[in-house]
């Protein structure tokens, strides 16, 4: 998802080409994800495999909040011109395609239920219109927290831009924010994976979300004082990335094979293993030495990002309803779920470039209007 800011009243910021792999590449995980989580209820090795394997992708988000953090704190305050971007480039982008989910799910389980089209698209509106109203979306809504994740982040601005800035108050209290959100979410972690009775105190004031943010603030800082470049830092961050693999693994190991239940905790980002793995993705891209070269490919499938976002799920939900995944899976086992990626991915990325195309128009009409 393409988070730099950037816009009206924002000074731009140089595109960074190791930045945008980085996003390609969480972008991708985000959409295998989404295709191995539907395979956790398999019998023997293909549901354990689905699991196991899927670990590697649970950082993609965290490491989109991390690049969040790197890009968003800029000289200018600007917050109007960041309200206006997240309008107009996410919020408006996501209550479309939103729309069109809410239709086709109506479409899919008039289907499959034998119920009126009519009904069931009433049923779906109250159920949306209810998540909203919680801020919390579910069921096949639910990939859409990230959106609301955001949005808080953005609105909250002004308090991220304060613990920023430079001087020793700010710094103070940045890091004690993240070492103490750290702490809860390990504290937290530990009780579960023990089975702990006991209720772990939050004494932090920012979500997990914002923690992330604020850990790609610290990592400009690193990289605006050259410390984040070379082969030494990128086989660093591949480190710390396949150490956060390993400890989901053996935290999952536990749960699987020692209490013999699979809750999915070890695959959200709560978990401390994720945020190890989401620092150490981030930092094998940021330290690659690719220079500042400018490659078009690459830039617009970085710049589509939100729109992969939002149409991955909606794009498996369909495949899933014509039945491609049960077909491909009976045919080739767990080498479905590669090919289900590949072609849930193909199709999100050529969609999310034309959506691209259509808003680019869109403002370049407005702009000339507007100059006229």
């Amino acid at each position: 998802m393409d988070t730099q800011s950037s816009g009206q009243n924002l000074a731009p910021l140089k595109k960074i080409l190791s930045v945008q792999l980085c996003r390609i590449v969480c972008m991708l995980m985000v959409i295998f994800n989404h295709t191995l989580n539907q395979f956790y209820a398999k019998k023997g090795f293909d549901g354990i495999f689905a699991k196991y394997w899927n670990l590697l992708n649970i950082c993609a988000v965290g490491t989109f909040f991390i690049i969040t953090g790197f890009f968003l704190f800029q000289k200018k305050f600007a917050y109007a011109a960041r309200l206006k971007k997240l309008l107009f480039e996410l919020l408006l982008p996501s209550a479309a395609v939103l729309l069109a989910f809410i239709f086709l799910q109506a479409g899919i389980r008039c289907e499959n239920a034998g119920f009126s089209f009519s009904l069931q698209l009433k049923e779906e509106f109250v159920s949306v219109g209810k998540q909203l109203l919680a801020w919390n979306f579910s069921g096949a809504y639910s990939y859409l927290w990230f959106v609301l994740a955001y949005t808080e982040i953005i609105v909250l601005y002004p308090v991220y831009f304060l613990l920023c800035n430079e001087n020793r108050i700010a710094f103070l209290a940045r890091r004690l924010l993240l070492a103490l959100c750290f702490l809860c979410l390990l504290a937290a972690n530990m009780v579960q994976l023990f089975r702990i009775s006991v209720s772990v105190p939050d004494f932090t004031t920012v979500s997990s979300n914002g923690m992330f943010v604020l850990i790609g603030y610290e990592l400009k800082r690193l990289y605006d004082g050259g410390k984040l470049k070379g082969l030494r830092v990128s086989a660093l961050g591949l480190g710390l990335f396949l150490l956060g693999v390993l400890l989901g693994a053996a935290y999952l190991s536990v749960e699987l094979y020692f209490y013999d239940e699979f809750t999915g905790y070890w695959f959200h980002l709560w978990s401390h293993a994720a945020v190890c793995s989401a620092v150490g993705l981030f930092l094998f891209f940021i330290a690659l030495p690719l220079g500042d070269r400018d490659f078009p490919a690459v830039r617009s499938a970085a710049a589509a990002g939100v729109f992969v976002y939002l149409l991955q799920t909606p794009i498996h939900s369909v495949l899933k309803f014509w039945g491609i995944n049960s077909s491909l899976y009976e045919n080739t086992g767990v080498f479905s779920y590669f090919l289900i990626g590949i072609l849930c991915a193909m199709c999100s990325f050529l969609l999310a470039f034309l959506l691209k195309y259509v808003q680019n128009t869109a403002v370049c009409f407005v702009q000339k209007k507007k100059s006229q």
